[in-house]
């Protein structure tokens, strides 16, 4: 059971070409977080691109010096290959997910790693919130959510191999803005993490490293 998803992300990407799919991370307000995934792979990636679709803060993230596009994550053509993709907390908000694994199987070097982070549609949260709300409480925009298994099932699909699975307890406070988000954010967080040193299969999110086939 990881605790920071960041960190073990910000491993695979040193001294590597990575791509940062989702680079924004929903609002560029994330950033006064010292986690905010796409300033730590700029600190190790030896060359590191950043692609997001919302265009005032791509031009944001250019005129602080960041190399980054805007493009869609499904549909998206640079003139370059990556030893790393990074699609993190994304493609549960995608209608087309598999086009995003098509877009980036185009850009990966043989040999390259794809790495996805997203909820884990069997975490104690949800399991909690249908038990109580008869639903799970889930991001608003969420098209679809996933186990390790259909995740596997769906990469085998586009033409990957699942690589490994690793499941996250973080406590995202840090994100949070009012004092009883933060509150409910640490509950979160304690109920998972306890949840996970039972099983970490009930964890909140999990990542999936990926590489193509042979």
């Amino acid at each position: 059971m990881l605790t920071r998803r960041s960190t073990f992300i910000a491993e695979l990407a040193k001294g590597k070409r990575v791509l940062d799919i989702g680079c924004v991370n929903h609002s560029l307000s994330t950033r006064c977080a010292k986690y905010w995934l796409h300033g730590i792979l700029r600190e190790q990636a030896a060359h590191l691109v950043g692609l997001d679709y919302e265009q005032e803060q791509v031009d944001h993230l250019k005129k602080e010096g960041y190399n980054a596009v805007c493009a869609d994550a499904t549909n998206f053509k640079l003139d370059e290959q990556f030893d790393l993709i990074v699609a993190g907390e994304i493609i549960e908000h995608l209608t087309c997910p598999g086009k995003l694994l098509d877009c980036a199987r185009q850009h990966l070097v043989p040999g390259g790693k794809l790495i996805l982070t997203c909820p884990n549609a069997n975490n104690i949260i949800y399991f909690i919130e249908t038990c109580l709300l008869g639903r799970e409480w889930d991001n608003t925009d969420h098209t679809c959510i996933f186990t390790p298994t259909t995740m596997a099932v769906m990469l085998d699909k586009c033409g990957y191999r699942c690589v490994s699975h690793h499941f996250v307890a973080e406590n995202l406070f840090f994100y949070k803005t009012t004092a009883l988000h933060k509150l409910l954010a640490h509950g979160m967080w304690g109920v998972q993490a306890m949840a996970g040193m039972v099983n970490p299969a009930l964890c909140k999110n999990f990542i999936t490293v990926a590489e193509l086939k042979s």
